[in-house]
């Protein structure tokens, strides 16, 4: 009989888990998707590009140099960890920096077997959120 409860008991824990984990991974992305909805994206090239995200506040400076000369033309080198933010996908605004330069931002896209995940959060320049997803190039 013990053996049986033990077995039990890990069933009834892993549909709990799993029920669980459903909950909580729908009512979440419904959570994010609760917030202020934009598009990120620049013209510092020409057409619409990616902006790249910084997942940790301690690249601010950099991350803000970086955009700062490419906005002046230069190309400079990247010295930071980072991401791209897909540009067609909106994000959901999470919270602004103390200074408003930098916004903590969430994007769900679909990341295949290939690539995993679906979720993107970082902080994006705040110049960089637009009402609208860019015009389409030809």
């Amino acid at each position: 009989m013990k053996r049986e409860y033990k077995i039990s008991i890990i069933i009834l824990s892993v549909i709990i888990f799993l029920v669980g984990s459903y909950i909580i991974d729908t009512n979440w992305e419904k959570w994010i998707m609760s917030h202020p909805k934009k598009y990120c994206y620049h013209y510092f090239f020409g057409p619409a590009n990616h902006v790249l995200v910084i997942e940790s506040l301690s690249y601010r400076d950099e991350y803000i140099e970086y955009y700062n000369n490419v906005s002046k033309g230069e190309n400079p080198t990247i010295s930071f960890p980072l991401i791209a933010m897909p540009t067609t996908l909106p994000v959901y605004i999470m919270e602004y920096s103390s200074d408003s330069v930098l916004v903590d931002v969430a994007s769900f896209f679909d990341g295949n077997e290939k690539y995993g995940g679906n979720y993107i959060r970082g902080w994006v320049l705040a110049s960089t959120l637009h009402d609208n997803p860019p015009p389409k190039t030809k």
